[in-house]
């Protein structure tokens, strides 16, 4: 749940997804793009901060298509609950890393908090 100090102090931006960030930056990953949750959280992490530094305020966990279903089709239905466990984990992390501060900003003072 969004804090509504949060809500009313900022305007919420929403990202796109995670793995559309991933899938650009890192074009030859063969793997189903949830699986870098498990193997590559660094990059997920990076993701986050992107759109974070970007200007997102409302933002996603890699999580798309990571249900059991879409990762049977690697072989990976098994890791499912890693996999979501993880990108929580990973989106976590992030915030307690990049704090969020809440401001206003208006056209004559705009970094005034």
């Amino acid at each position: 749940m969004i804090p509504a100090e949060l809500l009313a102090a900022v305007p919420l931006i929403v990202d796109g997804r995670p793995g559309d960030w991933l899938r650009s930056q890192h074009p030859t990953v063969a793997e189903p793009i949830e699986a870098l949750n498990l193997r590559r959280t660094d990059w997920v992490r990076e993701a986050h901060q992107a759109y974070f530094s970007a200007g997102a305020r409302v933002l996603r966990t890699n999580t798309h298509a990571a249900s059991a279903v879409a990762l049977a089709q690697y072989g990976l239905e098994d890791r499912c609950e890693a996999v979501n466990n993880t990108a929580a984990a990973c989106f976590h992390s992030m915030m307690f890393i990049q704090p969020i501060q809440a401001t206003r900003s208006s056209p004559t003072n705009s970094s005034r908090s």
